[in-house]
This record gives C-alpha cells, sequence and structure tokens, in this order.
C-alpha cells in the first residue's frame, strides 16, 4: 500500500475514469478534430464559387467561437452539477467527506472534472490559430486575438463553474445555472444589464469582441482588464465558500468575514463602473434609453447592493440562532456567543454604502441632483432606509431560524412584502385612480426603501420622512419578534424539554 502513488486530486482522477479514462478522452480528440476537418472541408467544397479562402476562415473562427462559449457556458456547468447531483444520489458525498480530503481538493476535483471540455477547448483553440493564420492579419483583427479571447472566456469560465459547484452543493446538484448564464448573455447584448454598471462591467466578456476591432477605443482593453480582475476574485470568493459549504449541509457557505468581503467588494465592483464604465445614452439601442439614465443606474445598485447585504445579515441571525438553540438544550455547551445578529445590519451599511461613497463620490452629484444641479433635500434618507430594511430583515430572519432551519421563505416574503410591494401597489393605485405622473407620491410609496430611493434619486414630491416613520415602526415591530424568539428559546419550558 505504501508503494502507491498519492492522487493529488481524487475526484478529478475519479471523474475522469468514470468517462473513460485517458483513452477514451484521446479517442474523443480524434473524432471530435477529424469531424471539425470533415465538416469544414465539405462546407468549403459546397460553398459558392466566389468565397474566398480568407472569408470562409473568418466566418470558420466565429462558429468555433460560438461553439466554445457553448462548451464554456452551457456544457461544462451542467457536467459539473450532474457529477455532483450523482454524488449526493448514490450518497458517495458522505464517503467523500470521511476522507482526509480537504474542501479545497474537493472543489478542484469538481472544477477539474469536465475534462472532455478541456480536451474539446484545446482542438477549438488550434483549429482558431489555424483558421487565423488561414485568414491572416487584417487591419481590424490580429493574429493574436483568438488566443486572447480564449483566455478572456476561460477566465470567466472559472467564475461560473465555481458558481455551479457552490449552487450544486447548496442545492445538492438539483439547480443549475446554465438558465441564468443565458439570460445574463441575452440580457447585455441588448444593453438591458446596462442599467446595472457594476453587472454590466462583470459581463464584459459579452461583448469582448469590439477589443479587436478597428474602432475600438484603448480604454475598452482597460475595461477587460478590469473585468478580468474582478471575475477572478469572485472566483476565489465562490471557490472558498464552496469548499466550506462541501463539509456540511448545514453549514452556511459564507463565513462572516467572507460574506462582508463579499459585500464589499460587489460595492467597489458597483463604484468603479458607476465612476468610470456607466453606459452612455449613444451606446444604448433606441427605446432602451432608461438603461443609460444615471439616476436608474444609482436606484438599480442600491437594490443590488442591499440584496448582497442579506448575506451577513442572513448569516449572523442564523449563527444566533443555532448557538441559542444548542445553548438551551445542553447547559454545559458553552462556545463563543456570536455577535449580535443586529450588530449585521449596521457593519453592512457602512461596508456597502462607505465603499460606494468613497470611489463615487467626485461625481455622485449627477445621480442625486435635479435640473437646478442642486444637491437633492432627499439624498440623506438613501444610508436610514438602507439600515432600517436590513433590520427588519435581520430581525424577521432571527424569528425564523429560531422557529424552523430554513429561513429562506420568510426572507423572500420580508423581500416582497416590505420592500418591493408597496410601491407597486401606489403606482397601480395612481394609474386606477388616474392620477398625474408628477401627483404627490403617498405614503404607501414610501413606506419601502425602494420608495424612498425612487424619491432620493428622481426627486419627488413624496412624504419621505412618513415613510422612514413606518419603516422604523416595521424594524421596531422585526425586534421585537427576534426578542420574543430569544426569550422562547431560553424559557424553562424550552430548557426542560431539551434536558
Amino acid at each position: 500500500m505504501s508503494d502507491l502513488p498519492i492522487i493529488s486530486n481524487p475526484i478529478g482522477w475519479a471523474m475522469l475514469q468514470i468517462a473513460g479514462g485517458w483513452r477514451r478522452l484521446g479517442m474523443l480528440v480524434t473524432v471530435y478534430s477529424g469531424g471539425m476537418l470533415l465538416i469544414c472541408t465539405l462546407i468549403y467544397r459546397g460553398a459558392q464559387p466566389d468565397l474566398t479562402l480568407a472569408q470562409f476562415a473568418s466566418g470558420a473562427q466565429t462558429m468555433i467561437m460560438f461553439l466554445q462559449a457553448a462548451l464554456f457556458f452551457l456544457v461544462a456547468p451542467n457536467l459539473i452539477r450532474r457529477a455532483i447531483l450523482r454524488d449526493f444520489t448514490t450518497d458517495m458525498i458522505t464517503s467523500h467527506r470521511l476522507t482526509a480530503m480537504t474542501g479545497y481538493t474537493a472543489v478542484l476535483g469538481y472544477l477539474t472534472a469536465p475534462s472532455q471540455i478541456g480536451a474539446m477547448t484545446v482542438v477549438n483553440w488550434i483549429a482558431s490559430n489555424i483558421f487565423g493564420l488561414m485568414a491572416g492579419p487584417g487591419p481590424s483583427q490580429s493574429l493574436a486575438a483568438p488566443s486572447m479571447l480564449f483566455a478572456v472566456m476561460a477566465v470567466f469560465a472559472a467564475t461560473c463553474w465555481t458558481l455551479s459547484i457552490l449552487v450544486a452543493l447548496s442545492t445538492k446538484g438539483k439547480v443549475a445555472i446554465n438558465g441564468l448564464i443565458v439570460v445574463l448573455a441575452i440580457g447585455s447584448n441588448m444593453m438591458l444589464i446596462a442599467i446595472l454598471p457594476g453587472l454590466d462591467l462583470l459581463l464584459v466578456v459579452v461583448r469582448v469582441s469590439r477589443i479587436f476591432q478597428g474602432t475600438a477605443l484603448p480604454i475598452d482593453a482597460i475595461e477587460v482588464f478590469v473585468s478580468i480582475l474582478f471575475q477572478i476574485v469572485f472566483a476565489l470568493v465562490f471557490f472558498a465558500a464552496a469548499a466550506r459549504k462541501y463539509h456540511r449541509d448545514d453549514v452556511p457557505a459564507f463565513t462572516p468575514l467572507l460574506a462582508y468581503g463579499t459585500l464589499a467588494l460587489w460595492s467597489l465592483l458597483c463604484a468603479v463602473a458607476l465612476r468610470y464604465w456607466a453606459a452612455e445614452r449613444d451606446a444604448i439601442w433606441t427605446g432602451l434609453y432608461f438603461s443609460a439614465d444615471p439616476r436608474n443606474h444609482m436606484f438599480v445598485t442600491l437594490i443590488s447592493l442591499l440584496t448582497v447585504a442579506c448575506l451577513p445579515v442572513a448569516g449572523a441571525a442564523r449563527s444566533e440562532a443555532r448557538w441559542a438553540e444548542r445553548r438551551a438544550k445542553d447547559a454545559l455547551f458553552a462556545p463563543r456567543r456570536p455577535r449580535r445578529f443586529y450588530f449585521a445590519p449596521v457593519v453592512a451599511t457602512f461596508i456597502a454604502l462607505g465603499v460606494l461613497l468613497q470611489v463615487r463620490m467626485p461625481v455622485l452629484e449627477r445621480c442625486f441632483s435635479d435640473d437646478t444641479h442642486s444637491f437633492v433635500e432627499n439624498a440623506w434618507c438613501v444610508p436610514i432606509a438602507f439600515l432600517l430594511a436590513l433590520v427588519t430583515l435581520g430581525g424577521v430572519l432571527r424569528y425564523a431560524y429560531g422557529r424552523t432551519p430554513n429561513g429562506l421563505v420568510a426572507g423572500v416574503l420580508v423581500l416582497l412584502f416590505f420592500w418591493a410591494l408597496p410601491p407597486f401597489v401606489d403606482l397601480a393605485l395612481e394609474v386606477v385612480e388616474d392620477r398625474h405622473a408628477l401627483a404627490p407620491k403617498s405614503v404607501l410609496f414610501t413606506a419601502s426603501p425602494f420608495g424612498v430611493w425612487l424619491a432620493a434619486v428622481r426627486d419627488m414630491d413624496a412624504p419621505v420622512v412618513p415613510g422612514l416613520v413606518i419603516q422604523a415602526v416595521v424594524a421596531a415591530g422585526a425586534l421585537s419578534l427576534a426578542r420574543r424568539a430569544r426569550y422562547a428559546e431560553f424559557s424553562p419550558a424550552a430548557a426542560g424539554s431539551g434536558g
């Protein structure tokens, strides 16, 4: 036994053996290369006589890029999800967890599971470079363009694959991200995602072909470089979260430090995108000019920051609920108590808006200015509404986690009922009552943080202060629910049932 070699990547090695080993992989490369050569030959021989070899090579190179994108972003994530699903359905995941294999080694194994995709990628890269040489360098493209495109796509593919592993481990392989990738790709090409500059900057790889065109500006290359840096960091974050989630199903993937780091990273990405690469009106399709409105940029960015801030808030509420449950069941169990859950909303607010304000401050007035370029009076309410929304979410989740291990449903209900529903109801009443669009909004509109932010960025005539009072009352009610949950957990009846 001691003479056997140590397998540094056991899961990846096992997946390769399941796929047929190196011999089957070599057969795949041979058949795929031969099939590509045969199809290209038949198409070229059957094409119109006036089609030159350079034109055919350029078209074939484009088709290979589309094929490689499908392999990277549709086929590979599905193969990874199916590998994790197979481990859960056969209970092989339990065997993996009983070994000395670390979470990082396991995630690396799942990351290298689609070995067939790697082999086909090498073939596509070689074929793309050959077609590039056949087409020859031109005024709008260099010979290094295929390799650069493959490198950029590979970085974004690594981010998608690590996210696929994290989602699959969190859902036991039942949820795939293929649909999300398709929606993001379509939205990015149609410039719909431009309304959220941070996400648009992260997905600039979808439009990366602009760099290799004669009309591309030098700043495009800088934009792609910054996007790649953020993609690498997000891939590392997802990798660390998946490695933590691998060990136990009931352990949250994001530690408090990792959750706050993710929030700071997303805030920095949004701030950099807002300041340097926010979409301009001339770059948007006709009819989609709302995606280039700076006020819409700020509003949607605030919503995205609030969504990402749910990570540390939900983690803090869950950690305190689990600690209280264990403490109530065993009086001798006295680990270090986690921080109170209501500290998380405060810290998350400072991180999210602090980073955004620090980077975005020189041009922040453009989003909070009226037609006279004076700073809107209601801009002060943005951080208050942000904090109250997170406090409400934390209180409800603390109560929900004290009742059931899965508090996700409660979080979704809070998101829909307290955040999104009031502005939509007020706008619906405005349509039913046939009110003018510039008429004063009701207090129902500002009872939600979304309504307060809209009133701030668009300088609407809306009762902001009464709306904040209602939000404060709702937050106090959520804290009262959390307090009731703590009393119930430490009551004598609960302690007696646990003993």
